[in-house]
């Protein structure tokens, strides 16, 4: 009976970290939408709501959202307000207005 128990755990827990998402993917698209949403804020709309952003843009967890969270914030950050504005508009729509 304990092995039936250890082995259910043992399955239980297989199967909860494999479908857990890597952390570092996970600590990279947070810090990247904290940027990109700020940005938003300090270059278009100092009113925005940017907790709002963080929390669509950190639920974007497909492997195409990523890599869309990760063009877009490349985008912005070599460039400046106006430039980010004019050049990033198509990485970085769908995660800020």
């Amino acid at each position: 009976m304990q092995l039936v128990r250890l082995t259910t755990l043992a399955l239980a827990l297989t199967g909860l970290f494999a479908c857990s998402e890597n952390p570092v993917t996970t600590i990279d698209r947070s810090s990247d939408c904290a940027q990109i949403c700020d940005r938003y804020q300090e270059c278009v709309a100092t009113n925005y709501n940017t907790a709002a952003c963080r929390d669509r843009c950190t639920d974007m967890k497909s492997s195409a959202d990523t890599a869309k969270v990760d063009h877009c914030q490349a985008c912005i950050s070599e460039r400046s307000c106006t430039g980010s504005i004019f050049k990033c508009t198509t990485e970085c729509v769908g995660i800020v207005p």
